[in-house]
């Protein structure tokens, strides 16, 4: 049997949400992570697009899987993304550098909206994408 072939020790599961304004580089991000590709059209998330990641740790060996929630930022889909929010294990909130305002939303909105539905033992990260 080659290293490969050998069944993980343990598999996890790590539901992970992104969560920001919206035209803040959710998508790319999450596209680039997981597909190794990037497309410069812009095109709003609708409700939630969700993608899976395969991770393996080779010592020990582990499986991981992260199942990734890019949640649309546009208010219009504020009352449906609370359902989105149950079960998660992190979530990175995401910021635009060039655009001081989706920095403000952060603290002001997202945080505020996902703590209402979420564990406090979720795992929370901030993460400022593109150039300035």
């Amino acid at each position: 049997m080659s290293p490969t072939d050998e069944k993980p020790e343990a598999s996890y599961v790590f539901k992970i949400a992104l969560l920001g304004d919206e035209a803040t580089g959710k998508t790319s991000l999450i596209n680039k992570f997981v597909q190794n590709k990037f497309e410069q059209d812009y095109k709003p998330t609708l409700g939630a697009s969700i993608l899976t990641k395969k991770i393996s740790l080779g010592t020990p060996n582990i499986d991981i899987s992260l199942v990734i929630w890019d949640i649309a930022g546009q208010n219009k889909y504020t009352q449906i993304r609370q359902l989105y929010f149950q079960g998660c294990s992190g979530v990175i909130f995401v910021y635009d550098m060039t655009r001081e305002s989706t920095f403000t939303d952060i603290k002001q909105k997202w945080i505020e909206d996902f703590r209402k539905f979420s564990t406090p033992d979720t795992v929370l990260c901030l993460l400022g994408i593109k150039k300035i």
